[in-house]
């Protein structure tokens, strides 16, 4: 059986745009923490799936999230993703904005 070559942590990275509608907001026009929440673990996975092959992944624990400033309704959100580290059966993913 051939060996299978290893995969750099740099060919995983991504970057992910997300437009903030209105029904991602509240009446005050500020986006709910949870959508954000959602499109980290979504980006995240992208990575993750890139580096595994497309295996299934999972996220297990998320370290910290800090909301810094408020985003609105027609904000673009821009999100960076990329390895730290890997192991046989855990990689560690950071999320940018």
């Amino acid at each position: 059986m051939a060996a299978r070559k290893g995969k750099s942590p740099n060919g995983s990275k991504t970057e992910k745009t997300m437009m903030i509608l209105p029904s991602d907001a509240n009446p005050k026009g500020n986006v709910f923490g949870g959508v954000i929440l959602k499109e980290v673990d979504l980006v995240a996975e992208i990575v993750a799936k890139r580096h595994a092959r497309n295996t299934n992944c999972v996220t297990a624990s998320i370290d910290r999230m800090m909301f810094l400033e408020p985003v609105y309704i027609g904000n673009a959100l821009i999100m960076s993703a990329w390895l730290n580290y890997v192991h046989r059966s855990l990689m560690d993913v950071e999320v940018n904005d």
